[in-house]
């Protein structure tokens, strides 16, 4: 037996008959993802935490999280993210925390952040951002 780490399929009944419901956090590092997948957020529809690391995301495209419903804690770091545009997060109402650190972000529109009706903490420390807009 070896140390070697092994791949693991999360989905279906491949881990001890987990179901896709079963699953809520999803992690998404070193890949090449350049937007987000909607596929992540229906095939996995009780995801409460999304983690998008280092995975080249470079923009949210529309209704990216229209199936974003449980989703409470978003995490995108480490990106080639250069800007949020309007009503990037729409159905994503109850994320409450979101760290958007060290991307590569320049612009916010100033409806970017529209439907988050429960966000208390967002954090956008590392980015290059020239101009911050009245939200």
């Amino acid at each position: 037996m070896t140390n070697e780490s092994q791949p693991v399929t999360i989905g279906g009944n491949h881990i001890a008959n987990l179901t896709n419901n079963d699953v809520s956090v999803v992690q998404v590092s070193f890949s090449q993802t350049p937007f987000i997948v909607t596929q992540i957020l229906t095939t996995f529809p009780n995801v409460n935490t999304l983690d998008v690391f280092n995975s080249g995301l470079s923009r949210i495209q529309p209704n990216a999280f229209a199936y974003a419903r449980w989703l409470r804690v978003l995490n995108i770091q480490g990106n080639a993210l250069i800007s949020i545009p309007a009503n990037a997060f729409i159905g994503a109402s109850n994320v409450q925390t979101m760290y958007l650190i060290n991307n590569a972000i320049q612009n916010i529109h100033q409806n970017a952040f529209v439907g988050l009706s429960n966000l208390d903490l967002i954090l956008l420390s590392s980015n290059q951002i020239r101009d911050l807009p009245p939200f």
